[in-house]
């Protein structure tokens, strides 16, 4: 099934030097779907980035979590902390349905992340960290662990204060539903350039820097 996504961008003018936004909305039809339905550029960057997508079970929660270290026989797995409903009851789900369980390592609530690790029973790939932030209007993917859809958007904000996280947060235009919180957010090359810890059903998606993420 495809959806409509839609990309927002963003200028300034500085008018009798007082700076003030100025916002441009251009509405284009596209498509969410399997990464074969894309050119071959998102094509590889999606398919990259599933297979770093993990989905995460504990107690009634579920979300998703991307395979952020390893040493060969440990990976460790970031997500959101508010996915983490049970410290003592989570399940790491990969993309070939292999389950294991996985057990909590770390918490940052003042963030929002969580560190969980598991063996790596599953195929993995660790994601491809860049540890800077995203250019206004550039394009971002997400993926839904989920299913075999994907989200292509643009950043809106790179660096903007979210209230409701205490935290300057990655603002963009995306579609994003329920449960994909813990998701990646990649660039167009497949570089995993921040964690998806909120969003609402008007295409809009906060997500924390890799630069704040130690």
């Amino acid at each position: 099934m495809y959806n409509d996504w839609k990309k927002t961008y963003y200028k300034r003018a500085i008018p009798i030097g007082i700076m003030v936004w100025v916002l441009f909305v251009i509405m284009m039809i596209g498509t969410t779907g399997p990464f074969k339905s894309y050119d071959i550029s998102y094509g590889e960057a999606i398919e990259d980035a599933r297979l770093s997508e993990v989905l995460v079970e504990s107690g009634n929660l579920r979300g998703t979590g991307c395979i952020w270290d390893g040493d060969g026989s440990n990976l460790i797995i970031i997500t959101a902390a508010h996915v983490i409903d049970d410290p003592e009851d989570i399940d790491i789900i990969y993309d070939s349905q292999t389950v294991e369980k996985a057990r909590l390592l770390e918490m940052d609530e003042e963030l929002d992340i969580a560190y969980v690790e598991a063996t790596g029973r599953g195929p993995y790939k660790i994601v491809k960290r860049k540890d800077k932030l995203p250019k206004e209007s550039e394009s971002v993917i997400i993926v839904d662990a989920a299913s075999p859809d994907a989200s292509i958007g643009v950043v809106a904000e790179p660096d903007i204060y979210v209230e409701d996280f205490d935290h300057n947060m990655i603002y963009c235009r995306i579609e994003v539903n329920e449960g994909m919180s813990g998701s990646g957010l990649y660039d167009k090359k497949g570089n995993f350039i921040g964690i998806l810890l909120g969003g609402s059903d008007s295409a809009e998606a906060v997500c924390l820097s890799t630069i704040y993420i130690k």
